[in-house]
């Protein structure tokens, strides 16, 4: 029977080399910020709270709004925008029935 060796006897292992030593501490190192960099940061946060300033509605308050999970306290009637009563719901509600059903 020939002998096969394993993954780990296809390389020699290798002897005590060198070890990378820095001769610097990381610390002695810092960089100061370049000021360039720093006015290209300083635009994009600018243009961000810009973006962010425009899509935001800042005229809203959570606090002016039900919470929609609990039931509401008013009648349907309270909801309906200016104009439509009951009697013009009922009619849109027959309306869409007959489209749905075809006998439009």
């Amino acid at each position: 029977m020939q002998h096969t060796p394993n993954s780990s006897q296809h390389f020699t292992p290798r002897g005590p080399g060198p070890l990378y030593t820095p001769t610097r501490s990381f610390n002695d190192t810092l960089q100061t910020p370049d000021p360039q960099g720093m006015d290209w940061a300083d635009k994009q946060a600018k243009e961000h709270e810009a973006a962010k300033s425009r899509l935001s509605d800042h005229r809203f308050n959570i606090r002016d709004y039900a919470d929609p999970l609990l039931p509401r306290q008013q009648p349907p009637s309270h909801y309906y925008p200016a104009g439509v009563t009951a009697e013009t719901e009922k009619h849109l509600l027959d309306l869409i029935s007959r489209i749905k059903a075809g006998n439009a």
